[in-house]
């Protein structure tokens, strides 16, 4: 890094122990750095939510921290980019049936553009420092240097699976100054820095606008339940009624309001009939109705450029995630006539949910991603009679 070049530099701050530390970093090494508090969300007047966001408590450690730090923080307002980029696909989706990651979104288009944008706009930087794990290295291919998005170097809190979608232009001026850091070490460190009101912090989980709230009940203040049937996938008998398929999602236990049969086993969504508003539900966690061999994408996403041997022979075999807390999996990836993917799984998996990101690494480097749209034909079409174990079990394994 050339710090004459690039001496100012904004960092996203959140007031976690996260962006603070990489911001008090970013200081040790003679940066200026600019603090920027991002507003996302605020409460609309048809949320009845008596969950406070803590989008305040935030700020307030954000200043707090700014203060320690001896850094500016701007605060500014993305909530008109949040609400458009992200809130609107996440409802559109749901409404059609698809369970989204709005995080995997909100990075693409509110912290690595809106906010990139205005660091060059109005604080008169290209250099955007976060405080994620990942990292970006820096690699010679022939006479041209590029950059490549890697896995943070804390394999549990890894969080690349969130940037797949970002562009490999902002890649050179992006700094993840934790990236190469142990959480341990992160907490150590901002301990060491008189932040331990911040090192102490209950980690946030989920997404600010739902707080505390069960899902279901947050969604349906903004799409109106729609009750329809579940069915047996056995039997395509009745078994009960749903409120509505933006409640639930693929391999999900559900409680059948107006219960007209009874199970021996609890109930797990396998398919969802979105034109007839159905809901095919399998008895036990491990019904072959969830599991899947196969599935298929949309168009990918490629951070650089799509990998030579899938261009060349429409086959590539790589590693794949579906849900960022998962160990990657190695995958057959086969491109089609329309530029999408059939992605062949190496074992049996459970609960792959259309709309949904699959991302793709070779070792250690983010290649990109593809949304599911398809979850294949599953094992209980396929007439599959051999045992199965969930899938989590071996995906969760370290």
């Amino acid at each position: 890094m050339n710090l004459h070049i690039k001496k100012r530099i904004v960092c996203a701050m959140s007031g976690g122990v996260d962006s603070s530390v990489s911001a008090a970093l970013l200081k040790k090494k003679g940066y200026e750095v600019i603090g920027c508090f991002m507003r996302n969300w605020e409460k609309h007047e048809d949320d009845d939510s008596t969950t406070k966001c803590t989008s305040d408590k935030d700020l307030e450690d954000a200043i707090y921290v700014s203060n320690q730090l001896n850094i500016r923080l701007h605060i500014v307002d993305f909530i008109k980019d949040y609400w458009t980029k992200v809130f609107e696909p996440f409802l559109d989706d749901y409404q059609h049936g698809l369970t989204p990651n709005p995080d995997i979104l909100c990075n693409k288009y509110v912290k690595f553009d809106s906010l990139f944008k205005y660091c060059q706009e109005r604080l008169d930087t290209t250099y955007l420092a976060t405080g994620h794990y990942a990292q970006v290295k820096q690699d010679k291919q022939g006479i041209k240097y590029y950059y490549k998005l890697m896995r943070g170097y804390d394999m549990k809190k890894d969080q690349s699976f969130f940037l797949c979608h970002l562009e490999k232009s902002v890649l050179p001026f992006i700094e993840f100054p934790i990236g190469g850091m142990m959480k341990s070490d992160v907490k150590r460190l901002a301990n060491e820095l008189n932040l331990e009101r911040i090192s102490q912090k209950t980690e946030s989980m989920g997404l600010c606008f739902i707080g505390k709230r069960k899902f279901s009940s947050f969604i349906s203040q903004y799409i109106s339940d729609n009750i329809g049937h579940i069915k047996s996938i056995e039997t395509n008998e009745i078994i009960g009624e749903h409120y509505g398929l933006h409640r639930y999602t693929i391999g999900q236990r559900i409680t059948p309001i107006n219960k007209q049969h009874k199970s021996s086993k609890p109930l797990f969504i396998a398919k969802k009939d979105l034109i007839n508003n159905i809901i095919y539900a399998a008895p036990g966690t491990n019904h072959p109705a969830l599991f899947t061999k196969s599935f298929d994408t949309d168009i990918p996403h490629w951070i650089n450029e799509i990998p030579c041997l899938l261009k060349e022979t429409s086959q590539y075999q790589c590693d794949f995630r579906f849900q960022h807390k998962h160990r990657p999996l190695p995958v057959m990836l086969s491109l089609t006539a329309k530029n999408t993917l059939h992605v062949s799984l190496p074992i049996p998996i459970r609960a792959i949910c259309p709309g949904q990101y699959a991302v793709f690494y070779n070792e250690n480097e983010v290649l990109g991603a593809a949304r599911i749209i398809d979850s294949g034909t599953s094992l209980y079409d396929l007439q599959w009679t051999e045992p199965l174990i969930s899938s989590d079990l071996i995906l969760n394994m370290c």
